[in-house]
């Protein structure tokens, strides 16, 4: 490969990788705060399901609280996820967009039985679920903190603002790059003839040699205009 045509491949390529570089990090940096913003979350209800355990672990721990849930178990034959709207639990958590749909999931677990769904197919989790037992150990109620907001509503309370601003910069970079190219190529065609035609900048056009403009389809145009102003292509 020869110096020019080295040339003009880095100076056709590296805008391009400038421009899907920054994409790729703007996009990097948003799922990186999305991310935090969960794990920030999690956390938070975490704390606010021990505090209410250590409020009112008494009520759902007790044995009659313990034998409804477990009935409630062995009437509909399978596992049990009950919502309680526990406001205890809602107080004690530090964001507003997650307080105002937390909830706490009361799962019924009997010996080995195991209840993995969620009432919420969004619903943010608390990190690790709180065992309580009855006192023979017989029947063990989960509880679990949640909250239904959304993946949209956590992606707001995540700090985005690296990420736009990344974005932003790619939108200039490709504008500030097609605008160099333009004025380049432009640069290099003006009152440059080949082949029997003529490129007319004013006009923004080729001419034939016998003065008659030469009418082309828009990507007519771009692949002319890039043999014209191309050392390799001419």
């Amino acid at each position: 490969m020869t110096f020019a045509k080295l040339k003009d491949v880095l100076v056709q390529g590296v805008p391009v990788i400038m421009f899907v570089g920054l994409i790729a990090t703007s996009a990097w940096a948003g799922v990186g705060s999305y991310c935090a913003t969960v794990d920030v979350l999690e956390s938070d209800m975490q704390q606010a399901l021990g505090d209410t355990i250590a409020e009112r672990g008494d009520y759902y721990a007790a044995n009659d609280t313990i034998k409804t849930f477990h009935r409630l178990k062995e009437s509909a034959g399978g596992g049990v996820i009950v919502r309680v709207d526990d406001l205890a639990f809602r107080k004690r958590l530090a964001e507003a967009g997650v307080r105002a749909n937390a909830f706490l999931e009361v799962m019924v677990l009997d010996g080995a039985d195991m209840v993995r769904a969620s009432l919420s197919d969004d619903a943010i989790l608390s990190t690790k679920p709180v065992t309580l037992r009855s006192d023979n150990d017989a029947v063990t109620v989960v509880l679990r903190g949640c909250s239904g907001c959304s993946r949209a509503s956590v992606l707001a309370m995540s700090d985005q603002r690296m990420s736009v601003m990344l974005f932003i910069a790619a939108l200039l970079w490709a504008f500030a790059t097609f605008v160099w190219r333009r004025r380049r190529m432009m640069g290099r065609t003006e009152n440059l003839t080949l082949g029997g035609l003529t490129f007319s900048v004013p006009d923004d056009s080729f001419v034939c040699s016998d003065g008659e403009i030469l009418h082309l389809t828009p990507m007519q145009q771009k692949l002319l205009m890039m043999f014209f102003a191309a050392e390799g292509h001419r």
